[in-house]
């Protein structure tokens, strides 16, 4: 019979009488128990005698000594011979999909308002389980059992717990609006074929402005800058012609004096288009 991976450990058991009263070395051992109860996977039945003791690094003696003083406060039994953590299967058994909502619903509850605590929202807490489809022993949890109660159960493999209901999807975060891209960047854009680096977005911006005369003036100071040959990345020198309010030319440079627009009929004249 194959193992459970974990058991159920109650935070109950903090303020459980029967075990608060244990000397450090018992609350240990029957902590111990527990674990061996759930790697044998058989309703609390624990291994024999003499393989607890091997487990646990203990002579036989101790061990039994330790069974005795636990078996008095109804935590353990001894029954034909095999010790047996006292109605570990009910403590253990698989939480079913309409308990599972229940206990959900009772913890919305419970984070609403702090202050009003029922009795049923604490039973239903402590018997919360968070279960996994995936696991072995056919998604069974299994973990420590604290009851006195020495009713016998029948041995059998625990049946298969209903899928936990998923939680709440978290709400898509929205994202910051994307800045616009300046007006004087698309016009490089259009006219070189190729954004320029973004370092340049906020230099360009600035020294372009949005005039639609200042915009067609740049976009022909890219165009014939590029249609020279040189480097289509060098915008500090592209900016340059536009402070000057030059078009590139591969043949001469224009005279500091020439009118602000002398460069654009120069350029013109070179594409073969008459000025008007």
């Amino acid at each position: 019979m194959p193992s459970y991976y974990w058991i159920k450990l109650y935070h109950e058991i903090l303020s459980d009488p029967k075990m608060g009263r244990l000397p450090d070395r018992t609350w240990r051992r029957a902590i111990e128990l527990f674990l061996l109860a759930g790697e044998t996977a058989n309703e609390g039945s624990l291994p024999p005698l003499t393989d607890i003791a091997w487990s646990l690094r203990i002579t036989e003696q101790e061990l039994t000594e330790d069974l005795e003083a636990l078996a008095e406060v109804g935590i353990v039994t001894l029954d034909n011979d095999r010790w047996h953590v006292t109605n570990f299967g009910k403590r253990q058994a698989a939480v079913g999909g309409t308990q599972r909502q229940r206990q959900y619903r009772s913890r919305q509850r419970m984070s609403q308002d702090d202050n009003e605590d029922t009795d049923e929202d604490v039973t239903e807490e402590n018997i919360e389980c968070n279960e996994s489809v995936t696991k072995r022993n056919a998604d069974i949890d299994t973990d420590i059992d604290t009851d006195i109660d020495t009713e016998k159960k029948e041995t059998g493999t625990p049946s298969a717990a209903s899928a936990p209901t998923p939680p709440p999807k978290p709400k898509a975060k929205t994202s910051n609006p994307k800045p616009k891209t300046p007006e004087a960047v698309r016009v490089f854009r259009e006219n070189a074929h190729r954004y320029p680096a973004k370092s340049w977005y906020g230099d360009i911006a600035e020294a372009v402005g949005e005039e639609s005369s200042d915009l067609e003036l740049w976009g022909q100071v890219v165009k014939a800058y590029i249609g020279c040959g040189w480097n289509p990345g060098n915008v500090k020198n592209m900016l340059e012609f536009y402070g000057r309010r030059e078009i590139p030319a591969t043949k001469g440079q224009h005279k500091a004096n020439a009118p602000p627009h002398a460069g654009i009929h120069q350029w013109l004249k070179e594409q073969g288009i008459e000025a008007q």
